[in-house]
């Protein structure tokens, strides 16, 4: 028995099909990085492949540690597919 898209729930996509959804509405993302508690990136996801490299438009380092300091603008960036730890929408 072959499993259909209409057997299948929206929540167990594959996270391929997760990052094409947030690249085709053009949303913001919010990237963790490995080993990097004090801070989180956050811009426009441009692009992506199968290691997991993303390219970020807009890009902003923003700082997560006391004190308080404003996001760092980046630019346009490639992430390295084995730094990124979370992707998330916000």
């Amino acid at each position: 028995m072959t499993a259909t898209n209409q057997d299948t729930p929206t929540d167990l996509r594959l996270p391929v099909h997760l990052l094409y959804s947030l690249l085709q509405s053009g949303a913001r993302v919010e990237v963790w990085l490995y080993e990097n508690r004090k801070s989180k990136l956050q811009g426009r996801l441009l692009g992506f492949d199968a290691y997991m490299n993303l390219v970020l438009d807009d890009a902003a380092e923003v700082h997560t540690g006391l004190p308080a300091r404003p996001p760092t603008p980046l630019g346009r960036l490639l992430l390295k597919g084995e730094n990124v730890v979370l992707v998330r929408a916000f």
